[in-house]
């Protein structure tokens, strides 16, 4: 799925797109298969990964790019069993809440 930012729907992204998985399988803007105005962000990296990593890795000294990435690493597999099991089964539940509202944001709704 592409969110439609002008660096995503670019020729040779699309081209790349269409190329690794078919036009059939690819959602876009300008593809066959439109991305749905204003649809909800239902990625968990977007949603909840980054905001979980973000304080954790902005701690450690960084100097590099494979500092970064070493830190990202490294926090990612700390996570624990039942933090990933809460962060699927909220998922699920936002998933339903977005379906019971017509693909509509939900946002306000999870307060």
């Amino acid at each position: 799925m592409q969110d439609g930012a002008p660096p995503h729907i670019t020729r040779c992204v699309k081209d790349v797109l269409k190329h690794h998985f078919t036009e059939e399988r690819v959602i876009s803007r300008q593809i066959r298969h439109l991305w749905p105005s204003r649809s909800p962000d239902l990625n968990q990296c977007d949603f909840w990964l980054q905001g979980h990593l973000k304080p954790l890795v902005s701690c450690d000294q960084l100097r590099t790019l494979p500092d970064l990435k070493d830190s990202i690493s490294r926090h990612v597999l700390n996570i624990s069993q039942n933090t990933l099991r809460s962060t699927v089964e909220h998922a699920i539940l936002r998933f339903q809440i977005v379906a019971e509202n017509d693909g509509h944001h939900v946002e306000h709704l999870l307060l």
